[in-house]
């Protein structure tokens, strides 16, 4: 029986382990992740769980053991092993090399939600706000136009350079028409995983609502900040509650392609106001 989660789904190892993980506890309660650590060949269970966690880097000398453990193929295995090349690619040139790679290697359309993980993509907001401009209804793609409407300060010459980067990472298409169009429905990155890029992203992200915030009138815009009180145990269920909201937010206002009249960014921040007094003087 192969493995019940499909690789060629995914463009996200960690992602990938984890969900693997979950369906192999799924179908036995009683299989520990000791055990799978042991099935793996890997030394530490600690190490597994920092791995499934996205604290370290999953090491391809382990992708046969892997592949044996949830009853994968050579091709599958080999796209995992293509996988962890792409992500610890250093330059768009080698990510560009890998993706093709895996473009090969996967059977048919990859799903429509991406879990993102190019550094080019992430860092640069400019990037997602593009994408969404796509879905005004008077978009134009060429570079001076999308600089005039943009509200956040970018050269023609950066636009022209992230409508490189989305047409070569295929987020952006010209349609038989020669209209620009996304390809993706959502894109989306990974969940409480450690990313130079997504702390990269949201630097950027707080430096356009700074200067949003002395640009735009107030009617145009909201802005709330409040500070309370938590349990550590309520947590999880804070930032589920957040990323609910967020969804369901988008779900109803969002304007189908071709009738925005304006795209706006919404960015929350939730952190420790407070430092632990573990281990320090009383």
């Amino acid at each position: 029986m192969m493995n019940e989660v499909d690789i060629f789904q995914y463009d996200n190892s960690t992602l990938f382990l984890r969900e693997s993980w979950e369906k192999k506890r799924g179908f036995n309660k009683n299989f520990t992740l000791r055990a799978w650590a042991k099935q793996l060949g890997i030394s530490s269970y600690g190490t597994l769980h920092q791995m499934i966690k996205g604290m370290r880097p999953f090491p391809k000398k382990y992708a046969i053991a892997l592949g044996e453990s949830l009853n994968l193929g050579a091709k599958e295995v080999l796209y995992f092993e293509t996988l962890i090349d792409y992500e610890r690619s250093k330059t768009l040139k080698e990510k560009e090399h890998f993706a093709n790679r895996l473009k090969e290697l996967a059977p048919g359309e990859k799903i429509t939600t991406y879990e993102v993980n190019s550094f080019q993509y992430l860092k640069d907001p400019l990037n997602g706000a593009i994408i969404e401009m796509t879905s005004l209804k008077d978009f134009n793609s060429d570079p001076i136009w999308i600089k005039e409407r943009l509200a956040i300060n970018a050269s023609v010459n950066e636009i022209k350079e992230a409508l490189r980067i989305l047409n070569e990472l295929e987020f952006l298409k010209f349609d038989e028409n020669g209209k620009l169009k996304r390809q993706h429905i959502k894109i989306r990155s990974t969940k409480d995983v450690k990313s130079q890029a997504l702390r990269e992203y949201h630097k950027n992200i707080m430096r356009h609502a700074s200067d949003a915030l002395e640009t735009q009138d107030v009617l145009e815009r909201e802005y709330n900040a409040v500070a309370f009180g938590v349990k550590k145990s309520s947590i999880p269920e804070i930032k589920e509650n957040i990323r609910k909201y967020i969804n369901d937010l988008v779900q109803e206002h969002e304007a189908i392609d071709g009738e925005a009249e304006d795209i706006y960014q919404l960015s929350n921040q939730f952190y420790k106001l407070t430092n632990d007094t573990k281990g320090k003087l009383q």
